[in-house]
Parts: C-alpha cells; structure tokens; sequence
C-alpha cells in the first residue's frame, strides 16, 4: 500500500487554563447550562481549549464560535482577540474545514501585523498553519511560499538548530512528501529530528511528530523495517501523552497498518486499520476525509485478506 499519508500536523499556540478553579467552575457550568451561548466567554473558552485537547474538535469549535461571537459584541474572554481567531481556525483545520481555517487566520494576522506591539512569533506561527491549509488544498506554491517566510522570521528569532525552526522544517517536510520528493523530506524530517530529541527528548509530541513523518518518507522509500522502527517509537510517544483514542494516535495506527499491508502482514494491517478507524469514527466522525480514508484503508486489507461479508464483520466489531 504505497500511499502518502496526509499529515494534518501543526503547532498550537494554547492560552493555558487559569488552574483547577477554573477547571472546576467549567464543569458545573457546563452541567449547569442548557445552551453554549449562555456561557461565559471566559468558561467556553476554557472548555474549548480542553474539547481541543482532548481531540474533540467538532465540540471545540462550538465552544471556539460562541466565545468568538461574546467578543464581537464587545464581551472579553481574557484571550486577545487575534490568539482566540487563530485557535479558531486551528480547529476548523483538524476539521478539515479549510476556508473557514484560511479566514480565521487572515484575520489572526491583520490583527498581529497591525498591532503597535511586535508580533513577529505569532506572526510566524500563523504563516506556518495557513502554508498546512495550503499544502492540503493542493497549493503548493502557496505554501511554499509563506512556509519560507516563515521559516526565515523562526530561525532570526530562534535560530536555525531550535525546536521552533524545527516546526517549520517538518511542515516543509509534509509538502515535499505530497509531491513525492522523499529523499527531500527525509532531509527536512531528519532536521527536525534532530533539534526536537535535542531540546525535548524521545516521548515528547514533536518528537513523535517526526518519528512518523521520517517513517513515512522512509515507507514509500520501501524501507520497511525502518520504517516500522519509527512507527513504533512514534506510537509510544503519541500514546504516552494523548491517549490510545486521540485522532493524532489513530495516524500512528494507520502508519503502522500501512507499513505491514505493504509487507503482506493483512491480518495485522487490518487490526491497525480498524484501530484507527474506531477513532476517527468516534472522534472526528464518518466523513471526515481521514475517517474516511480509514476505512478504505480497511477494505483493501479485508479483501486482500481474502475475506468476505465485509459489512457484516465491520458491524460485529464496531459492536463489540
């Protein structure tokens, strides 16, 4: 199954949860409320920033768009207003909603870019994720132009072996493997690598991030035992700080599942894949294009398995 996994990873700038209070008081207000737009601003985003967490991003963006609309009738959060739009686009990102994505961060960015204070990280930061929205339209030179911009701001910022210009390192990674250039991006991935097992360590997400892109360059290379190398060393980050049942986690599986159906191991693709596909089913729903590649991904094992009644068995493990 030689296939170019889609990378739907970017950097979140999180505005951090005022502490167990707030937490608390999030609960009992959402127990309490029978409408998101009864909330208050500040609650929501709260909820939203833990929904988003939590990879719950159809619940995040409701939380995102309520607190959104308190602004624009003059009622604050806490949040500055071009951090609140970027996190919104974020999420209409991992949704795949990529208009509404590129909107919400034009809009993050007249703010910063207008603002008598510099923001140039920021600035940086939402170039970086409007370029993603880019490469998954298929714009390439779209987004290969604002990934240099700011690739060149991060590494006057920070400099060129940092964990921050790594971020971009990876991302340009991403656009070189959907164009099939793997000897490119395994040069990109391994930059990041380097400067995120440097800064951060082996189960840290960044690190985990690269992992699974180096053993995606490395698969379609037709190194697999490489390949399954990274995939694994992925999977134990991602799992040690997400969770078995978080859409970044279900990549991994499907990676994994990817990597043993090319080798003709279908029985055990098949367990990946429908690990994955109980996640994106559960978590960013049916038509979700990755669910929806998940469960494709399911069929070609399936029949190569040389199985038959595949809805019915879908059903009985769905069910179980």
């Amino acid at each position: 199954m030689k296939k170019t996994l889609r990378s739907r990873w970017m950097v979140f700038m999180p505005v951090l949860l005022a502490g167990i209070v707030l937490f608390t008081a999030c609960q009992t207000q959402q127990k309490q409320d029978d409408g998101y737009g009864h909330l208050q601003p500040h609650i929501a985003f709260a909820l939203a920033q833990n929904a988003y967490e939590r990879g719950e991003y159809e619940q995040a963006l409701v939380y995102y768009t309520a607190v959104v609309e308190a602004h624009e009738r003059g009622e604050p959060s806490g949040v500055e207003d071009a951090a609140l739009l970027h996190d919104t686009g974020l999420t209409c990102f991992r949704l795949a909603r990529y208009e509404e994505a590129l909107e919400y961060f034009g809009r993050a960015q007249a703010i910063w870019e207008n603002s008598p204070e510099a923001h140039e990280e920021e600035i940086a930061l939402v170039l970086m994720n409007t370029g993603t929205v880019y490469r998954e339209q298929g714009a390439f030179d779209d987004a290969i132009a604002v990934y240099q911009k700011a690739l060149e701001s991060r590494e006057r910022l920070f400099g060129r072996e940092s964990p921050e210009t790594a971020d971009v390192n990876l991302n340009i990674g991403n656009l070189l493997l959907g164009q099939e250039e793997y000897e490119q991006a395994l040069g990109y991935y391994q930059q990041a690598l380097a400067a995120y097992e440097e800064a951060y360590g082996a189960k840290h997400p960044d690190t985990s991030k690269a992992y699974l892109n180096t053993g995606i360059a490395l698969q379609n290379q037709g190194e697999m035992e490489e390949a399954l190398a990274y995939y694994q060393k992925a999977l134990e980050g991602m799992i040690e700080s997400y969770g078995a049942d978080h859409p970044v986690t279900a990549c991994i599986y499907c990676s994994l599942g990817s990597a043993l159906y090319d080798q003709g191991e279908y029985h055990e693709a098949l367990d990946y894949f429908l690990k994955a596909y109980r996640v994106g089913r559960e978590k960013l729903g049916e038509e979700h294009p990755d669910t929806q590649d998940y469960r494709n991904n399911l069929i070609l094992a399936y029949d190569a398995a040389g199985m038959k009644n595949f809805n019915r068995w879908l059903s009985a493990q769905l069910s179980s």
